[in-house]
């Protein structure tokens, strides 16, 4: 059985080492360094350095992809992608789960919103979701208080837990657009906004 673990790390991507597989590293300047200091010249390095803490000691592969102005700087494997079958893991082909690894996408995406003026985090969430859509989401919040998009980011928007990605192939799901699938699986909002931090995939 095939045992993956999946790091996402701002602009790196993985873990692990045993061997590697499908280097890119493209030639940079000396003074040339990732958001954290590392020289790009140091970069497979360190991130070799980085895996080897991992690979066989708690997950079997990873793949790291560094990118930098929009060019992939770097790209490695490391392990294996099916340990059954001696297959190393290629960051061109092999696939990884993405599960929670989509937060840091999508809060990614929101940040340059941000930057662009598009969108206010200590803004009511009601300003940027459907009328038609808030108004049924409205009805089933516990509490009055505002949900801010700072709220969601930082799992404070109140909601219990519960994997509800897992569900959302069910066949009571399937014949409802998202808007209509996500109202039927709301989970309960237990606190009031912005009071508690509690994992929330919902928001």
């Amino acid at each position: 059985m095939r045992k993956i673990l999946l790091i996402a790390m701002a602009t790196i991507i993985g873990v692990g080492a045993i061997f590697g597989n499908g280097i890119k590293v493209q030639a940079a300047r000396e003074e040339e360094t990732t958001p954290s200091g590392i020289p790009i010249s140091e970069l497979e390095d360190k991130v070799d350095e980085y895996v080897d803490q991992y690979i066989g000691k708690g997950a079997n592969g990873a793949a790291i992809v560094y990118i930098h102005h929009g060019e992939i700087i770097f790209s490695k494997g490391y392990g294996y992608g099916d340990v059954s079958n001696k297959i190393p893991v290629d960051p061109d082909k092999t696939v990884f789960e993405y599960a929670s690894i989509s937060k840091t996408f999508t809060w990614t995406a929101i940040m340059q919103l941000v930057e662009e003026g598009k969108i206010d985090l200590d803004e009511d969430i009601k300003t940027y979701l459907p009328a038609g859509f808030y108004e049924k989401f409205q009805k089933k919040l516990s509490f009055d208080q505002s949900i801010s998009v700072m709220d969601l980011m930082n799992h404070r928007a109140g909601f219990e837990d519960f994997y509800f990605y897992g569900d959302y192939t069910k066949e009571k799901y399937l014949s409802d657009d998202l808007g209509t699938s996500l109202i039927k699986a709301m989970p309960k909002q237990i606190y009031e906004p912005n009071t508690v931090t509690a994992y929330s995939n919902f928001s």
